[in-house]
């Protein structure tokens, strides 16, 4: 396997660009920034799911059992 090789006054380019860069306010936050919208997106997916599920211990038309009988209330209403 072989090395890879890079002049001393590229790598010291390189690393000032990288410093500079990673200054930058969008660069310095960006981990923090993708976690906290991953943290966020997750919460937001939690609490959907438990109003859903609220929903659908409430709702009349949402059991199971009534489901067929309200599709078929639907087509009568539809062929009027």
């Amino acid at each position: 396997r072989q090395s890879e090789f890079r002049p001393l006054g590229e790598w010291m380019r390189e690393q000032s660009i990288f410093n500079l860069l990673i200054q930058m306010r969008f660069f310095k936050y960006f981990l923090v920034n993708k976690m906290f919208h991953f943290w966020r997106s997750n919460v937001r997916h939690k609490l959907y799911c438990q109003v859903r599920l609220k929903l659908m211990r409430r709702l009349f038309t949402a059991k199971p059992t009534f489901c067929q009988a309200v599709n078929e209330l639907k087509g009568l209403a539809r062929a009027v």
